[in-house]
């Protein structure tokens, strides 16, 4: 499924598409970019090889625009029990490496987001420091009676904070952008 969000199609500060996102993080991006007064496609998994004929020719005409690809640690290394989907995120993490090197020299700037770590519920009340991943800790479906909210331990990142990561990566100089980047909670274990 694709749609448009937010402004129309003749905002004059252009036009963001995002690919492959989940219901937490894609409303969250879709809200930051509308807000900010851009026209935002979001594109579903199923879609990602036909999008480009109806999303791309547009942000051509304008000589600027932005595709953002979201991942996760599939994106790079294989998984036990997972050969699908490791499959497609190395496919999307190519497919995001290729029309970055095809479209950049017409302003469009693609880059790939890996999302290393469990997306939590958006925390209002969850206030970062500008330019960081919020974290909470929050139950991730438990047993025994626990309840949404109650601490299990799992880190989680607001859906909200990343999609400001989102945005900054929409906003930057193209004199150097991104073409990578990998976000996790400051928990992670390496």
């Amino acid at each position: 499924m694709m749609r448009n969000v937010g402004s129309s199609s003749s905002s004059g500060k252009g036009i963001a598409a995002v690919v492959g996102v989940g219901p937490q993080l894609g409303r969250s991006v879709a809200r930051k970019f509308a807000h900010e007064g851009y026209t935002v496609a979001i594109l579903a998994r199923d879609l990602v090889l036909i999008w480009y004929k109806k999303v791309i020719p547009g942000m051509m005409d304008k000589g600027k625009g932005t595709i953002l690809f979201s991942g996760c640690s599939a994106s790079l290394n294989g998984v036990a029990g997972f050969s699908e989907l490791c499959c497609g995120k190395f496919a999307l993490r190519a497919l995001s490496q290729c029309l970055a090197r095809e479209y950049q020299a017409f302003g469009i700037h693609v880059a790939h987001v890996i999302i290393d770590g469990v997306v939590g519920p958006p925390r209002e009340r969850n206030i970062a420091p500008r330019g960081t991943v919020a974290e909470q800790s929050f139950n991730t479906g438990g047993q025994d009676g626990e309840g949404e909210g109650e601490s299990s331990g799992v880190m989680g990142m607001d859906p909200d904070v990343l999609a400001q990561t989102y945005w900054s990566l929409h906003v930057q100089d193209q004199r150097a952008w991104t073409q990578e980047l990998d976000i996790r909670p400051s928990n992670t274990r390496f």
